[in-house]
């Protein structure tokens, strides 16, 4: 049955991140999501590491509204891209850190995503 795929790559990432809530929701501690997206595997194509931080933050919305988790962390690649999404999100529900970061996750944090493109 077709009904239950999404029609578009957001759409894609919006339910994978409410299957990784209905984990969280059930008790689970600890999953690997990955998603592969052809379209974005040579992250040097002008706009695809734009796209991939997009996509992320759909993911990482969408898990916050799934689970209503308050302490939600995102930990990017490097400290660069950490503070520019940080500046551009201003109002993100979630926190920022890198992986370079001394202490990237602190006691408090319920749930840690980890962006690795």
């Amino acid at each position: 049955d077709d009904d239950c795929l999404p029609s578009d790559l957001e759409g894609a990432v919006r339910q994978s991140s409410q299957a990784s809530a209905s984990f969280v929701n059930a008790g689970g501690m600890r999953a690997i999501v990955e998603l592969l997206i052809p379209q974005l595997q040579f992250l040097d194509d002008e706009g695809a590491q734009a796209e991939l931080w997009e996509l992320s933050r759909v993911f990482i919305d969408t898990l916050i509204e799934e689970t209503g988790c308050q302490r939600v962390k995102a930990i990017f690649p490097d400290t660069g891209a950490a503070a520019l999404l940080k500046y551009k999100w201003k109002d993100a529900a979630f926190g920022f850190s890198s992986l370079s970061d001394r202490k990237p996750v602190e006691d408090e944090d319920e749930i840690v995503v980890m962006v690795v493109p």
